[in-house]
C-alpha cells in the first residue's frame, strides 16, 4: 500500500484525509491494519468505492486508537448493497468518538439501525445521517437506542420521516432513571427536507420541549397541528 510504503502513514498522524482517493474495501481494511494510527483524531474517506469493510475498519480503528473523534464517510454508494454493517464486538470502544457523518452511504431503516446496534457509539454527540432513506420507522426506532443516549446533534435532512414520536407519549410520567439515562437529550434536530405533514404528534411534544428543530421543506397540511 503506497500510504504506508512512501511513510504518509504514521504514529505522528493526527488527521487522515483521503476524499475521493478512489479507495476500495481492501484499500480501507489495510490502512486499519497497518498499526500505525494509534494517535489519529480525524478521518475523513468521502466520494470512494467502499461497499462492506466499513464495520470491519472501525472494529480495527477501536482496537488499535485511543484518540479518534471524528470519521465521515460520506457518499459511498457502494455501501447501500451491503448486506449487514452489524459491528463486531469488542472490548474495547471508542471513547472519545463524538462525531460520525455516514450522510448518503446507507440506504434504509435496517441499516441504520444495525449501526445504532453498536456500543462503540455511546460517546457519540453528533450525528448525521442525510440522504439514507431512513422511514419515520426507522427514525422513531434510532431515538431509543440504548447506545445512543448521548447524542446532542441528530441530522436526518432529506430522507423519508413522515411523523415523529419520541420515546415517551408523556415525560411527566418518567422517572429519573428514565430521564437521566434513557431518554436523548437532543439540542439539535434537523428533519428538513422530508415527508412530515404535521409538525410533530402529540406525544413528542414534550419529548423535544428544550430541542431546536429544523422543519422547513416539509409537505404540512394546511390545518398541521402545533406543538403547543
Amino acid at each position: 500500500m503506497a500510504l504506508v510504503s512512501f511513510g504518509l502513514i504514521g504514529p505522528a498522524l493526527y488527521q487522515l484525509l483521503l476524499v475521493n482517493a478512489s479507495i476500495s474495501d481492501d484499500t480501507l481494511v489495510r490502512i486499519g491494519q497497518c498499526g500505525e494510527l494509534k494517535n489519529i483524531e480525524h478521518m475523513d474517506v468521502s466520494e470512494n468505492l467502499i461497499e462492506k469493510s466499513f464495520p470491519a475498519f472501525l472494529k480495527l480503528m477501536r482496537d488499535q486508537s485511543d484518540h479518534l473523534q471524528r470519521i465521515v464517510c460520506c457518499d459511498n454508494p457502494g455501501m447501500k448493497n451491503s448486506a449487514s454493517l452489524t459491528i463486531p464486538k469488542s472490548k474495547n470502544s471508542l471513547q472519545k468518538l463524538t462525531r460520525l457523518d455516514l450522510s448518503g452511504s446507507l440506504k434504509g431503516d435496517e441499516q441504520v439501525l444495525q449501526l445504532a446496534q453498536s456500543s462503540c457509539f455511546k460517546n457519540l454527540r453528533y450525528l448525521s445521517l442525510k440522504s439514507c432513506k431512513v422511514t419515520s420507522d426507522g427514525f422513531n426506532r434510532l431515538l431509543t437506542s440504548k447506545f445512543l443516549r448521548s447524542l446532542e446533534v441528530l441530522v436526518m435532512r432529506h430522507n423519508y420521516i413522515k411523523h415523529v414520536e419520541g420515546p415517551f407519549g408523556d415525560l411527566d410520567a418518567c422517572n429519573e432513571r428514565q430521564l437521566g439515562r434513557d431518554i436523548m437529550l437532543l439540542k439539535l434536530l434537523d428533519l428538513r427536507d422530508n415527508k412530515l405533514g404535521k409538525i410533530f404528534l402529540r406525544e413528542a411534544a414534550n419529548f423535544l420541549e428544550e430541542t431546536v428543530v429544523l422543519l422547513w421543506n416539509n409537505p404540512f397540511a394546511e390545518d398541521c397541528e402545533s406543538i403547543q
